[in-house]
Order: structure tokens, then C-alpha cells, then sequence
């Protein structure tokens, strides 16, 4: 064989096999997500029910807000372990990364003072 034909077809092949190997089927899970340490991409905004009861108020986006409660799944990477009154707990869903806690500012049942907004002096 020529070796023009055997470095074309070698090309081809390489071709080929590099196709092929990003082709994936979409309804078939990846295997595993990464496990490098990464924050998450939802902030905690808010706690709200009661005792025995929490759900946690997260946004994802400005127009996204989402209330999750103990036990679902918030994005890929973590699951919700725990809600109290001040404090959620977030555990990676691959189990590859210690368990994270997210605390409130503040204290249980304190209000921001809007007295100016109101009306009240």
C-alpha cells in the first residue's frame, strides 16, 4: 500500500473513532460529575415553617426562587440533608465531599426594621 493511502486512511480512522467517541446517548446518566470541591449555585435566602417542618427558601437565579424541604435533591451535585430554624445542611449526592452547612444572619423570629417603609415612626 502507498503511503498516501495509508496516512488518509489512518486519518479517516482517527476521524472516526473521535466521532464516535463524543457521541453519548442523552437518556443514559453520565457516569460521575466531577468531585472537585465547587460552591454551589444557589444561595439560601430564607427558612420558613415550623418545628419538625422547615423548608428552605433558595433562588438559583433573580427569577428563580425554589422551596425545598429535607430529603430533595437541589441541583446535580447536592442534596438537602437537613432544615432547622436557622440553618440548612447540604450533602454532596456523589458522597464524595463532607457535608456542608449554610446558616441565617440573625436571630429566630428577628425583622429587618422597616418602620420607614411602613409608615410607622
Amino acid at each position: 500500500m502507498k503511503p498516501e493511502r495509508l496516512l488518509l486512511f489512518a486519518l479517516l480512522a482517527a476521524a472516526a473513532s473521535a466521532g464516535s467517541a463524543r457521541a453519548r446517548d442523552p437518556f443514559t446518566p453520565a457516569e460521575t460529575l466531577s468531585c472537585r470541591a465547587e460552591r454551589p449555585l444557589w444561595q439560601l435566602r430564607g427558612i420558613v415553617g415550623q418545628k419538625g417542618d422547615y423548608r428552605a427558601w433558595l433562588v438559583f437565579s433573580p427569577h428563580q426562587w425554589v422551596q425545598k424541604k429535607p430529603g430533595e435533591q437541589l441541583d446535580d451535585r447536592w442534596h438537602l440533608a437537613a432544615v432547622d430554624a436557622l440553618s440548612i445542611t447540604v450533602d454532596s449526592a456523589q458522597a464524595c465531599q463532607p457535608p456542608m452547612s449554610f446558616t441565617l444572619k440573625g436571630k429566630l423570629y428577628d425583622q429587618d426594621d422597616n418602620s420607614a417603609i411602613a409608615g410607622v415612626p
